[in-house]
């Protein structure tokens, strides 16, 4: 039943499904960072860059802290 629907590339103020946004970076991207949750609620960061192009761990969970909403437990 799913078969008719468009995903619009527009922005929203709903999530969306993780699986599709690392899905549409597949082939496009020359670097990457990844930061995200598990869903045991644990941060997941991954890099595909060397140790310094990657971010800071103070400005990691600066970031963190923004997109979390200072409610996910970051130590």
């Amino acid at each position: 039943m799913t078969d008719n629907v468009i995903d619009l590339p527009v922005p929203t103020s709903l999530d969306l499904d993780p699986d599709k946004i690392l899905q549409q970076a597949v082939g496009n991207l020359d670097s990457a960072v990844v930061i995200g949750w598990k869903k045991e609620g644990e941060l997941y960061f991954a890099s595909s860059m060397a140790a310094k192009g990657v971010l800071t761990t103070c400005s990691l969970h600066a970031i963190v802290w923004v997109f979390g909403g200072g409610n996910r437990n970051c130590q």
